[in-house]
């Protein structure tokens, strides 16, 4: 039985797995493990257009090897590379309030950026505190996230 709760990230790299695990007591998080795994050249390819994970077989042994020493964890944060996501800053100031003109207007105005459709891609977006009412705005292509999952 664990007293302090777990928390964990993940970063999927290009060339390697980096796991971090952190214990919580009261309001400070200290170090519990970390631990690196390279991975071979060429099993992930970062790209925001075309699947990253060139044999999702071979990853999935690499990231149970890496996971596997690791217990009581129950959520992985994730980060995934770079060159996997698309981030834009959006202006606020002409955007609907909420709702689903909002995420249609959101979508649009980054399709103008990236001058490609998003089709099927998760968006998501954030306000962030500025003067000048600024939302951060990334996307990932739905087939893409998936193998990450």
């Amino acid at each position: 039985m664990r007293f302090f709760p777990l928390k964990a990230g993940l970063h999927i790299g290009s060339q390697y797995l980096a796991l971090v695990v952190l214990e919580k007591h009261r309001n400070v998080y200290r170090l519990n493990a970390a631990q690196v795994a390279e991975l071979p050249s060429g099993l992930i390819q970062p790209s925001p257009a075309n699947l990253n994970i060139s044999d999702i077989g071979e990853f999935h042994v690499h990231l149970k090897k890496l996971l596997q020493p690791i217990k009581g964890i129950k959520t992985i944060s994730l980060s995934l590379p770079d060159p996997s996501a698309r981030a834009a800053l959006l202006s606020s100031n002409s955007l609907p309030v909420r709702g689903s003109d909002r995420d249609q207007l959101i979508r649009w105005q980054m399709e103008k950026i990236f001058l490609a459709p998003l089709g099927s891609a998760k968006v998501v977006y954030q306000p962030i505190p500025s003067p000048r009412k600024t939302l951060l705005a990334v996307t990932i292509q739905s087939e893409i996230l998936q193998q990450y999952e």
